[in-house]
């Protein structure tokens, strides 16, 4: 299961309609995959819609992301795939960064990427 927004943005709650098949969707259409057991689209008209999108705070990473999709392989007229998603993240990381203070350089590699290394004492 793919999603993509259009534009390459960042997924967001709301509609997405006039989906074609992921990745190789135009720059200004949302992107949809989905197969089962190996099955999958070729072509693909869909639609899908998610109620809830949330992020981890350091990445791009979904921590919970909820909807609903529909799909048609070739044209517009063949089977619908209809179904539903509820994905919940079993580990969570930070939901924003750590204030000042808190980031250590960890001078690995180049000294000036930050990390989130606690020393145990803390």
């Amino acid at each position: 299961m793919d999603f993509a927004a259009p534009g390459n943005a960042a997924l967001v709650p709301g509609n997405y309609p006039g989906a074609t098949r992921f990745p190789f969707q135009a720059i200004s259409e949302a992107g949809l995959s989905f197969s089962y057991n190996g099955a999958g689209c070729n072509t693909l008209f869909g639609a899908f819609d998610l109620t809830t999108v949330r992020y981890d705070g350091l990445d791009s990473v979904p921590l919970d992301l909820v909807g609903t999709f529909s799909q048609r392989c070739s044209t517009t007229q063949s089977p619908l795939t209809t179904g539903s998603i509820s994905y919940a993240a079993t580990v969570i990381g930070p939901t924003s960064l750590y204030g000042e203070g808190v980031l250590f350089r960890s001078r690995f590699e180049d000294g000036d990427k930050p990390s989130l290394y606690f020393p145990s004492c803390q």
